[in-house]
């Protein structure tokens, strides 16, 4: 039995965006909606609006770019002026078009480093053994993690000459 693929037209476009977790908070197990402004692109998916997003995984790994991507992540959806965690068991019913308009402001669904735990609101710092987000004068940046090298100051040079 062949499975048919969807039409190109049934398709939709969602922008994957990866929260950095300074953006989110521990204590409340939340991050308010203009963490958006901080968010680093993983590029968008093409998948048809029905899709669960426990299958939306898959996708994710065949579509986007695994530096990204953590290698453990939870779902966020924006519900009132914050965002939540998408529960393990809330992925296989929640899909694709509950974030997509009228459902949510845009196209794009947000996600968040996790820990190895059983319980999926529970997140790292960052997900150090692939990338670091490091914020600079206001612009995010990935970077390769590399060992932390104590700071030596500087001496400042005169040119008496000039």
């Amino acid at each position: 039995m062949e499975t048919k693929r969807p039409d190109s037209e049934q398709l939709v476009d969602v922008h994957i965006y990866v929260l950095p977790h300074n953006h989110w908070s521990d204590q409340y197990h939340t991050a308010y909606n203009d963490a958006m402004n901080f968010t680093v692109s993983a590029g968008f998916l093409r998948v048809h609006p029905e899709l669960r997003l426990n299958e939306l995984r898959t996708e994710i790994l065949d579509q986007t770019d695994e530096e990204v991507i953590p290698p453990e992540y939870i779902f966020l959806k924006s519900v009132g002026r914050t965002m939540a965690t998408v529960k393990n068991k809330q992925e296989t019913k929640v899909k694709v078009k509950h974030f997509l308009p009228p459902h949510n402001f845009a196209p794009e669904i947000i996600v968040l480093a996790k820990s190895g735990g059983a319980d999926s609101s529970r997140t790292v710092g960052s997900f150090k053994e692939h990338i670091r987000f490091k914020e600079e004068e206001g612009d995010i940046t990935l970077e390769e993690e590399t060992p932390d090298i104590p700071s030596v100051p500087v001496e400042e040079h005169r040119h008496d000459h000039l």
